[in-house]
């Protein structure tokens, strides 16, 4: 399941409330902006005449408000399964904003660099020796270009350093002074991000199976089902004197079929 299949999914399961909250009609529409204004965020007009909602921040989050209103807890009274409902979709849909932004910056910087020559320089280091951006623009395309983070990590003690270049098919070197062109290495870390998406999105498959198939034992049999491990905790630091130990924290599918979490103390 996609985000934007999750985004749909939540959207089923919104309260009634959630869309009497939410209708334009002035008294709740009053209510709102009144509830907003206390909160710090007001209704302003920009320079092109368009009303923006300008937050404490002096951010425009016009674009959020039904985010920004589940944040301030406006619909208090909504029981809280049904709020953590929102505030789930409002992470999703900002997800899909962010995603698509990306995207859309990504485009952009293929655009603009195609065909731009990338320079770097060797640096020796102590415990570490390696590529470095050789000028200013350089330097700023990798700190500009997210897709290429994974190209130029960060070494504690050292600093970034450029990495995966020198197989490049414009790779070229000249004593400890080397270029590219960078239209290659974007291909390259656009393949990288692929691969990792689809592993990501085999993952969610294999979970979404799991779970389906232990709901239907679940029901089948009337017990509840182990789905899988989902992490844990450190006990002893989070409950002090509670002697705990390591928490482990697992997925079950109940007969009513829910998917509910259990936590299993290791002493």
């Amino acid at each position: 399941m996609n985000i934007e299949e999750k985004i749909e999914e939540l959207r089923q399961q919104i309260p009634a409330s959630y869309y009497a909250n939410t209708r334009s009609d002035t008294q709740e529409r009053d209510k709102r902006n009144a509830y907003l204004r206390k909160e710090g965020y007001a209704w302003k007009k920009n320079f092109a005449g368009r009303w923006e909602l300008v937050g404490p921040d002096g951010a425009d989050h016009s674009k959020r408000v039904k985010e920004v209103l589940v944040k301030l807890g406006y619909y208090g009274d909504i029981p809280v399964k049904e709020l953590a409902l929102l505030q789930e979709w409002a992470e999703a849909e900002r997800n899909v904003t962010e995603e698509r932004e990306a995207s859309l910056k990504l485009r952009e910087d293929r655009e603009k660099l195609a065909g731009v020559v990338v320079n770097l320089e060797w640096r020796d280091g102590e415990y570490l020796s390696a590529w470095v951006p050789g000028d200013s623009a350089s330097y700023g395309i990798f700190e500009s270009t997210a897709i290429l983070k994974p190209y130029y990590p960060y070494v504690s003690g050292w600093g970034n350093r450029v990495k995966g270049v020198e197989g490049l098919p414009s790779f070229k070197r000249e004593g400890t002074k080397a270029s590219f062109l960078i239209d290659e290495l974007i291909e390259k870390a656009e393949a990288r991000k692929k691969a990792v998406d689809e592993k990501r999105r085999a993952a969610e498959r294999s979970v979404l199976q799991k779970q389906a198939e232990a709901l239907a034992k679940a029901k089948r049999t009337g017990k509840m089902v182990y789905i899988r491990s989902v992490g844990g905790y450190d006990g002893d630091y989070r409950y002090p004197g509670e002697e705990l130990g390591w928490v482990n924290v697992s997925e079950y599918a109940t007969p009513g079929g829910e998917i509910v979490t259990r936590e299993s103390p290791s002493y």
